[in-house]
């Protein structure tokens, strides 16, 4: 007869296997995220309430006509925010590229205080579409302020407030050529300007580098704000088992932008022993020249609506950043990194790079190791992870922490956004109160 004790040593040996599985999927997937300002905002959802009792009247203006992602995180965080008690929000846009526009519509919904967008070049008719604006959000302020410079003149003798967004921060230098700090020199001088970057990194180096050439008396009146640029797309369900491991560089073609030369010579050397890896090149431009090694694991998505774009991105495994220089960690925001929040798909991260994207916490990416490159961490990934379930339940978890992050960053964002839209009231009553139906 066997003793009863030994019965029970196959039931302890399966609980501790259980443990180890567990205790192996934690710690794969990061450790427990710092406690930080971007993680799970909760309570309830900010709500603008005019000082002067009555509605301000707010501009939402890109006239750049590349930053649609910006503009509609901008526009979602005023939905969340406002109504027609409280704010009418009129549009100036350059263009709605990709067919961005049923996102924004799907975001603006039954609200009835967002007006009709009517194109940049209409700006200058805002007298009377418009009246005085109490708050305008310049999503491509760099540009618009030199474009539009006579209508930013007038707005600024009404006593106008004006959010600024910064896109580059190194060209906001006293001397620089761009010329963007003499033009709003006469906006800090006089409060009535804040000035926005989409990362902590941009604000940074806005404040610690370019604002340190301003006159001292500037350097005082400097307000900055910190914008993630998020926003609610559709995504898609993963097919289990994953019939295709899909990595994701998105964006813009630009060599000057990606080191492809690094991605396709460290793709070839993982394609014999990773036969279901496919890179996906999801953006426009000129592409690049692909080695023939590589040719059928590498496909281009050209032109994608931004409804397939991050829905695509949401059934792959991972986006790729693959900078092609430092300047995404100092000087300016990659879109790499909200798309990743967006899609609800991890990001390859290193160090590096989440202690410049501050909102992103290292169980929501597939960490890269010092001295990996984004395909080596990708390889260690996929040939590490015990089996093909236990890597897509670490990818399942990745995607609900990324899609809970973008809710939270949503409401944080609505926070930002009340803050941004105080102003000083104006006597101005007129209200432009055409075309307030959106159709596309």
């Amino acid at each position: 007869m066997i003793p009863r004790r030994f019965l029970r040593l196959p039931v302890i040996a399966c609980f501790l296997a259980l443990c180890g599985i567990v205790l192996y999927t934690i710690h794969s997937t990061g450790h427990i995220d710092k406690l930080n300002l971007y993680r799970y905002t909760t309570g309830n959802k900010a709500v603008y309430r005019p000082a002067s009792g009555k509605p301000s009247k707010v501009i939402l203006l890109e006239s750049g006509g590349s930053h649609e992602e910006v503009t509609t995180a901008f526009l979602t965080s005023l939905v969340e925010t406002t109504s027609k008690s409280s704010a009418f929000i009129y549009p100036f846009f350059k263009l709605v590229r990709f067919q961005m526009g049923p996102i924004m519509k799907s975001t603006i919904g039954n609200h009835t205080n967002v007006a009709k967008y009517v194109h940049s070049n209409k700006l200058k008719e805002y007298k009377t579409r418009v009246g005085r604006p109490d708050v305008v959000l310049s999503i491509t302020c760099e540009h618009d302020s030199k474009e539009h410079s006579a209508v930013f003149n007038e707005w600024l003798a009404q006593g106008v407030s004006l959010v600024c967004v910064v896109h580059h921060a190194d060209r906001w230098l006293a001397n620089s050529d761009y010329g963007h700090y003499e033009r709003l020199s006469p906006w800090i001088e006089k409060n009535q300007v804040t000035f926005v970057t989409l990362s902590e990194h941009v604000n940074q180096n806005l404040k610690n580098e370019s604002a340190a050439t301003w006159s001292p008396e500037h350097q005082e009146k400097l307000r900055t704000k910190v914008f993630t640029p998020v926003f609610r797309a559709p995504t898609r369900p993963h097919k289990s088992p994953m019939p295709v491991l899909g990595l994701n560089l998105q964006g813009d073609f630009d060599s000057k932008r990606r080191d492809y030369k690094l991605l396709f010579s460290q793709l070839a050397k993982i394609v014999d022993s990773m036969s279901s890896v496919k890179m996906y090149l999801v953006g426009h431009g000129i592409p690049p020249e692909v080695p023939e090694q590589i040719k059928s694991k590498v496909e281009f998505m050209t032109d994608l609506s931004f409804t397939d774009f991050y829905g695509h991105m949401s059934e792959g495994l991972a986006i790729v950043p693959a900078f092609a220089s430092n300047d995404y960690y100092s000087k300016k925001a990659s879109s790499s990194v909200p798309a990743s929040i967006i899609a609800g798909v991890p990001l390859v991260g290193s160090q590096k790079l989440l202690d410049a994207y501050t909102y992103l916490s290292e169980n929501e990416v597939w960490f890269a190791e010092e001295g990996e490159t984004d395909i080596d961490a990708i390889h260690r990934l996929v040939t590490e992870t015990p089996s093909p379930e236990v890597l897509e339940q670490q990818l399942r978890f990745r995607q609900r922490k990324l899609l809970d992050k973008r809710e939270s960053l949503i409401r944080l964002n609505g926070r930002i956004m009340v803050d941004l839209l105080q102003h000083v009231s104006s006597t101005d009553e007129s209200y432009y109160r055409m075309e307030w139906q959106w159709e596309w």
